[in-house]
């Protein structure tokens, strides 16, 4: 899986390195291995956690896991 650091068309990493994936009705995020978390699909709200209300159909880093 591709990894965005900001937009969709910015495709800078991937999800080769999960620890924990978890999925609900309209988010899903996944901690890497290094501790960050990486989320995507709806954001109408703010619920990724990049600071926008942009949907994003690819992961975003949103913060340190223990942050």
């Amino acid at each position: 899986m591709r990894l965005s650091q900001g937009s969709d068309a910015d495709n800078t990493g991937n999800l080769s390195t999960v620890a924990q994936m978890t999925t609900g009705g309209y988010v899903s995020c996944a901690r890497l291995d290094v501790g960050w978390v990486a989320c995507w699909r709806r954001n109408t709200d703010g619920q990724l956690g990049d600071g926008t209300t942009t949907d994003r159909s690819l992961p975003v880093l949103v913060s340190p896991a223990d942050a």
